[in-house]
């Protein structure tokens, strides 16, 4: 008991330390969520704390209230630079503290489901998962919502199992948090409602406090979104809910890109991809433990909402939307670990392990330096990979289990010896692998060269004045709409306006923005370029207030008569 405590204190050490690696860092990265995030923060500090009226600075001529998920989190940000200042730490902090709460709520998950050992491995998987360590100080409001969202299933199973009072109202308001922090927590809804169904049979449905549980978990987030559809409604402004398309449709089965997509984004960030062989080897054992049932319908809901939403789940950039998946995952490598331990116990495996370890950590090692976790591995390879080696898993499974009379003496336990090898090396594989995508994850980035063009530019823009700045793509590569709007721009220069996505780039366009009374077009080089001739027009037409590497800002105020309005 006691080195299970210790195990626990350590592991809790070692994710507080990797997650305060990248902690103090400015908002000098063109993250468009973390620019929105900062903006917020300081517009509630600036014109008014009301919650339910957020603002964002690409807000042209309007007053800029958004569509978003409920702000508590940049609220929260803007009530702490009312005690302390204007600090952009402020809201990392905010986020590793959720950070530090979400990996002790995970610790009492895993404890609760697991055996110590099995408890101790899934929540190193979570310690180390680069996906949730992405976000435990990222100035995004997913570490609110991850939060709530292991809160949300930690009460659901406490209170299916003691049907107590208190982890009833628990999960209900975690869950209604959940959602409320992000849409896409509502998904828990499908996990909730296969463990209901798989205790209570078809007779949950005239279970009423079930009911109650529906209503008391949704209707908060409901009246929220309902109120934000309002403001998208009305001002037009969204934070990517109802200016992009995140379903899929029936181009889901027949554009494979979506599919490829998700899984890229599984491999990388959740599986690891070694980890998926080790959770084969407990899918294959098929154990009826609460962990292996938790696990397997948690997954399942997970990955019904990334079909349902593949539109979205299946880009590179939405990578930490899948930090929903890592739990289920976590728990399901747990389990696989204690099935191997298991077997390993029954079978006196001490004096063949060593050898076989040995030779299996060679080709681990030779298998992680061939550079199949890396992104560059064709996923084709290592779906290959993988199918070989879970076949493997299942020969050996097959030879222990199936032909028990015929492994006599030394050669049953020298098979099993080999298969629990094998696991050992795949987990430490794993780790591995997650150790080297935490490299990218955890390196500080270099700040982008257009924080220093916003330095340039900014004090030749007087305050007040409205500009324009360059945005991105007006459409995804299927031709749906996507959420264009770029922040960064605005919130270095501490200025307002408006954004032009690329393909919407033109003379009419600058000038239509003109009118409406911006007076800088702040246009990125890299955007101008993929509308030949654009820059060059601009330049005719609009003199050059200042120029960088990175950027050029032009002034609207044109000679009346080459105006492009009047070319037209």
């Amino acid at each position: 008991m006691k080195r299970t405590v210790f195990a626990f204190a350590c592991l809790f050490v070692l994710g507080a330390g990797i997650r305060a690696l990248d902690l103090w860092h400015p908002v000098d990265r063109t993250m468009w969520r973390e620019s929105d995030v900062a903006a917020i923060a300081r517009n509630y500090n600036r014109e008014g704390m009301n919650l339910f009226y957020p603002r964002i600075d690409w807000r042209g001529d309007g007053p800029g209230y958004a569509e978003m998920e409920f702000p508590v989190y940049p609220w929260a940000i803007a009530v702490l630079y009312k005690v302390f200042g204007v600090h952009e730490v402020i809201g990392r902090i905010l986020s590793f503290l959720f950070a530090l709460a979400a990996l002790s709520i995970f610790f009492k998950l895993a404890r609760y489901l697991l055996p110590d050992t099995g408890a101790v491995i899934a929540s190193l998987f979570f310690v180390l998962s680069p996906v949730v360590i992405s976000i435990s100080n990222s100035l995004q409001p997913d570490g609110l919502m991850f939060l709530w969202y292991l809160l949300a299933v930690y009460a659901f199973v406490r209170w299916l199992d003691d049907d107590s009072q208190k982890y009833f109202v628990l999960a209900i308001l975690a869950t209604a948090l959940a959602i409320l922090a992000k849409a896409s927590a509502a998904h828990l809804g499908i996990l909730f409602a296969l463990l209901i169904l798989q205790k209570q049979g078809l007779g949950a449905v005239r279970n009423w406090r079930n009911w109650v549980f529906g209503a008391g978990a949704l209707l908060p987030g409901l009246m929220w979104y309902r109120h934000a559809h309002r403001l998208w409604l009305t001002y037009g402004i969204s934070l990517g809910v109802s200016n992009e398309t995140h379903w899929a449709g029936w181009d889901l089965f027949t554009n494979s890109s979506f599919i490829r997509g998700i899984l890229a984004n599984e491999l990388t960030y959740v599986w690891m991809p070694a980890g998926i062989v080790v959770v084969a080897f407990g899918l294959l054992l098929f154990p009826r433990t609460k962990a292996f049932q938790l696990g397997l319908a948690w997954s399942t809901a997970v990955f019904l909402f990334f079909l349902v939403a593949a539109r979205t789940m299946g880009d590179s950039w939405a990578f930490y939307y899948h930090v929903i998946a890592v739990p289920p995952f976590a728990l399901l490598v747990g389990q696989s670990v204690e099935e191997a331990r298991r077997i390993g116990v029954r079978q006196d495996l001490a004096r063949y392990v060593v050898v076989l370890l040995a030779i299996l950590a060679g080709l681990m090692g030779l298998l992680y330096l061939s550079g199949l976790a890396a992104d560059r591995s064709p996923l084709l390879l290592k779906g290959v990979a993988l199918v070989v080696l879970t076949a493997l898993m299942l020969a050996l499974l097959f030879i222990v289990n199936r032909t028990e009379d015929a492994l006599v003496g030394w050669r049953r336990p020298v098979v099993s010896a080999g298969m629990v090898t094998l696991v050992i090396g795949l987990l430490a594989a794993t780790f591995l692998f997650q150790i080297r995508e935490n490299r990218q994850v955890l390196a500080v980035g270099k700040s982008s060269d257009l924080l220093s063009c916003s330095a340039l530019f900014a004090p030749a823009i007087p305050a007040g004045e409205l500009m324009i700045a360059s945005g991105g793509p007006c459409v995804d590569p299927t031709g749906y709409p996507v959420a264009f709007n770029a922040s960064y721009m605005f919130y270095w220069m501490d200025r307002k306006g408006f954004n032009i996505c690329v393909e919407k780039q033109s003379l009419p366009m600058v000038e239509s923005l003109a009118q409406r009374g911006a007076r800088f077009f702040v246009a990125e080089k890299s955007a101008l370029a993929q509308k030949p001739g654009f820059e060059a027009e601009l330049r005719r037409f609009y003199p050059v207030a200042s120029e960088c590497n990175a950027a050029v800002m032009f002034t609207l105020r044109p000679d009346p008569k080459t105006s492009p309005a009047v070319i037209k």
